[in-house]
């Protein structure tokens, strides 16, 4: 996936963005977590907004991006692995992915587009370009054409010790 998000839209854009044939999402604050903030430049450790079912309700929360499983315990200080991203051709082979696909801990990160950057082959000295990736239609957003579009990312999460990640 990406090294940074975008997500500007609204609390009521992002649900109306997400409803489907049976009716909007509803928006779940969790205590555990800081109420949503929209960013341009939002890094890994940011709360994002997520859609998930919980006892088949549709909800928007906002989580931790960047995994930190269960098993960590109360004191995550100590825990320096960046987990912010699953490969789909290892999510089995890793337990800490494998154990919440087969859990149902599964959820969609909603944003506008997310950031890859490149480093140009002068050296290890040159300047990171980065490159902002985005659904179709993206850019007339603000033109007022036409509502904005979403990304819909696959992620996974986990809750524990009054964290969501």
């Amino acid at each position: 996936m990406c090294g940074r998000t975008a997500c500007t839209l609204s609390r009521d854009q992002l649900q109306s963005r997400c409803t489907f044939a049976n009716g909007r999402p509803g928006w779940r604050d969790l205590p555990c977590s800081p109420p949503y903030s929209p960013g341009y430049n939002l890094p890994p450790g940011t709360f994002l907004p997520v859609l998930y079912s919980n006892q088949g309700c549709r909800l928007i929360s906002t989580m931790k991006w960047g995994l930190v499983p269960s098993w960590v315990g109360r004191d995550t200080s100590n825990f320096t692995l960046n987990m912010s991203n699953a490969r789909v051709e290892t999510l089995m082979e890793k337990a800490s992915f494998r154990n919440l696909l087969l859990n149902g801990r599964r959820c969609v990160l909603l944003c506008e587009g997310f950031y890859e950057w490149k480093r140009p082959k002068l050296g290890p000295g040159g300047q990171k370009q980065a490159y902002f990736f985005h659904p179709p239609g993206w850019l007339e957003r603000d033109c007022g054409e036409k509502p904005p579009n979403l990304m819909f990312i696959a992620a996974l999460f986990d809750v524990h010790q009054g964290m969501v990640s």
